[in-house]
């Protein structure tokens, strides 16, 4: 979120010519964002209890996530493929492995925990 707010703050300075102090301003983003993170709490859905004593406490209702099952099956068996990132190619280069060597000890680190 974010990051969306400072892509926003970019697009309405430099492509839209709309000053940071003024109310417009304030409407593209909170517009914008609201658009874009729809299912999120936001303020206007926040309760306030004042019974604390002078101070306002605020809490939030979150929507109940449904859960899903997983996209791929895990039986405990050992990974067949491992893919190297970048940074272990050199790394293997360096230590003088092949890659199938380095692979075959991240599969042998991964599968011992």
């Amino acid at each position: 979120m974010t990051a969306y707010a400072y892509a926003l703050h970019e697009e309405a300075i430099k492509d839209n010519g709309i000053s940071p102090n003024s109310d417009q301003y304030f409407e593209y983003i909170d517009k914008n964002m609201r658009s874009r993170f729809d299912d999120y709490v936001w303020s206007e859905n926040v309760s306030k209890d004042t019974s604390g004593g002078g101070q306002t406490a605020t809490s939030t209702t979150r929507q109940a996530s449904s859960v899903v099952a997983p996209s791929a099956r895990n039986n405990g068996a050992k990974p067949r493929k491992v893919k190297l990132t970048s940074t272990q190619v050199a790394l293997a280069k360096r230590l003088g492995l092949t890659n199938q060597q380095y692979a075959n000890q991240v599969i042998k680190e991964m599968s011992n925990g």
